[in-house]
């Protein structure tokens, strides 16, 4: 009887360890089956925005106005990072060139509404933190209050630069970098017969 209940045991053990086996090989091919699905995922996405892409000259556009905003963002707020003590005398200038009553003009209607719904999204994302910055900078940089320029506004630059940043590799990520950094010399008619 003893003999039968070790090798009960020792059957049971191996049927154990081979049921533990699969259960882990198992999961090592769910682990990988969800890293191809992920993947696959990326690259339709990447196609279908591909399929709709439109001419370079939105992409372009959009991409260059999101890249000048966040330098506009950049430029001020090293001058008010300068300007704790005393207004840096630049930061006043900067503030007036680029002074912002309404966010009226910061789109141009013909990209915004021609673009593909993902290029536009980005536009006015892109639009929203920039104006949530420059808006209130005006009236934060006075003469006659330099201890006016808030933690809080720095911080709201801080978070205006990254969310900026991020728009701009969202654009990078979609489009390859071969065709956003195709030469802009001339225009598609120039090709044509």
């Amino acid at each position: 009887m003893e003999i039968t209940i070790k090798n009960t045991n020792t059957i049971v053990l191996i049927l154990n360890l081979v049921t533990l086996i699969l259960v882990g090989y198992q999961a090592y091919l769910n682990r990988k089956s969800l890293k191809e699905m992920r993947l696959s995922m990326q690259l339709n996405m990447k196609e279908r925005y591909l399929v709709n892409l439109p001419k370079a000259d939105f992409i372009i556009f959009i991409r260059i106005k999101l890249k000048r905003w966040k330098n506009d963002l950049i430029q001020i707020e090293k001058l008010m990072k300068k300007s704790r003590k005393k207004i840096h005398p630049d930061l006043i200038t900067v503030t007036l060139e680029k002074k912002i009553n309404t966010p009226k003009g910061l789109i141009h209607k013909f990209y915004y509404e021609k673009s593909p719904q993902w290029l536009s999204n980005i536009y006015i994302a892109g639009a929203q933190y920039y104006y949530d910055c420059m808006a209130p900078i005006t009236y934060m940089c006075n003469k006659q209050n330099p201890n006016n320029i808030h933690k809080s506004l720095i911080s709201r630059f801080n978070n205006s630069i990254k969310y900026m940043s991020e728009l701009l590799l969202l654009i990078d990520d979609i489009i390859p970098e071969v065709y956003l950094e195709s030469p802009a010399k001339l225009s598609d008619k120039d090709f044509y017969e």
